[in-house]
């Protein structure tokens, strides 16, 4: 009988650590592909060249936004650097 179990605890014990490499491949996966999209939607500098002023600002602020900023505003007025910024910005 302890033989059985002893045939038992490893095959469960094989089993437990192959489902935890199993669950570090999928999370590994999970993030590369996170990064890869990321990736394909940046545009090339060729691209963001070519952009129209209205594209560009709609475009950094998508990147901005991106990033964690959460009080992006898209003006469409000109001399961006000169206006102030909201009365809540930190």
């Amino acid at each position: 009988m302890t033989v059985l179990a002893v045939a038992v605890a490893v095959v469960g014990g094989a089993g437990w650590v192959l489902l935890q490499a199993h669950r570090c491949a999928v999370g590994q996966d999970r993030a590369w592909r996170t990064q890869e999209e990321a990736r394909a939607r940046e545009l090339s500098m060729a691209e963001v060249d070519a952009l129209s002023w209205q594209e560009f600002e709609t475009y950094i602020a998508q990147l901005c936004q991106r990033d964690g900023c959460t009080k992006v505003v898209v003006s469409g007025k000109s001399g961006g650097a000169r206006h102030r910024p909201p009365r809540d910005f930190p």
